[in-house]
């Protein structure tokens, strides 16, 4: 079971002591008085309850909300403690009480963290206080791949090739950490103005060890049908070649401006199966037949025939 004190209230509490000390040493000045009589502490009881303006755990001061998901809500805040923007993604309390969602928010932040790539967003800590949870990391202004294709911001094929570039930098490096993503899909790629590409969150990532259980067992499928995996959808264990497959998705459907498959998520898991996608060169949408090739060795359905 999750031990709140070995994962974080032993070192709040060493940390609130030192500030207890420090205000009985120095007095405070007009400007913190200001900052303090502003700023209110919060005692969340649900995560919807936060909202901008709020101070959590006496750090982190909520800026706005910048996304929703199935486990909870994805925060702004300024760490006053260091001085920066970051990401706080909260868990819904309903699913601290399942095991298995837990697992798979602390496994974000353990598996996440072996990976320091400019490519992939930087997982800083797991915190937790009164029943809320939450995942703290880096702040990336940008846009997610999905948002960019629905509304045509992609740009040329060469353009596209420079994102799909940075993709592999990023899971190349994963990879070598023997963490595999396992849901990549538009969504979890971002892009900044600049162009520069990041991947975010291995929320199902296992590590691709024999000493490691993995959270997925074989005959349980968890992932977005989109982009699963023939091996996956099949219900057999993913290794870093489920992640090559599913950024030829990706690829697919930026060149094309569709998905390979489509349906109901049963459906979608036999055209997997199946592999009967219409070669990007076909689709007459000025892909070149070199692209095209890749795109199709990526989403072989044998595992073999992919790229290793």
């Amino acid at each position: 079971q999750l031990n709140e004190d070995e994962l974080f209230e032993t070192r709040l509490l060493k940390i609130e002591k030192n500030r207890e000390k420090s205000s009985q040493d120095t007095p405070l000045d007009a400007t913190q008085a200001i900052k303090l009589e502003k700023t209110e502490v919060v005692q969340f009881h649900h995560i919807e309850e936060i909202k901008a303006g709020d101070l959590w755990m006496d750090r982190f001061k909520v800026i706005r909300e910048v996304g929703r998901g199935a486990m909870g809500r994805v925060m702004l805040v300024d760490d006053e403690a260091v001085g920066e923007q970051l990401i706080l993604k909260f868990m819904h309390p309903e699913l601290t009480t399942d095991g298995q969602s837990r697992e798979r928010f602390i496994r974000e932040l353990r598996y996440s963290r072996k990976i320091s790539h400019p490519n992939v967003i930087r997982i800083h800590d797991f915190l937790i206080k009164n029943g809320i949870s939450a995942i703290s990391m880096e702040y990336f202004e940008s846009d997610g791949l999905d948002y960019m294709r629905k509304h045509e911001l992609l740009g040329s094929h060469s353009d596209i090739m420079k994102i799909l570039y940075q993709v592999c930098d990023g899971m190349w490096e994963a990879h070598k950490k023997n963490v595999i993503h396992r849901d990549l899909k538009p969504s979890n790629i971002l892009v900044n103005k600049k162009g520069l590409a990041k991947v975010v969150d291995f929320g199902i990532a296992s590590v691709n060890s024999e000493n490691e259980a993995t959270l997925t067992k074989t005959g349980m499928i968890i992932g977005t049908p989109a982009y699963l995996s023939p091996e996956r959808a099949k219900g057999l264990e993913a290794d870093h070649r489920s992640d090559i497959y599913a950024l030829g998705i990706i690829a697919y459907a930026l060149f094309s401006g569709s998905l390979p498959y489509k349906g109901e998520p049963m459906s979608l898991l036999f055209q997997h199966i199946e592999g009967k996608a219409v070669p990007l060169y076909r689709l007459d949408k000025g892909v070149k037949a070199g692209v095209s090739m890749m795109v199709e060795k990526m989403m072989a359905v044998d595992i073999e025939k992919r790229y290793q």
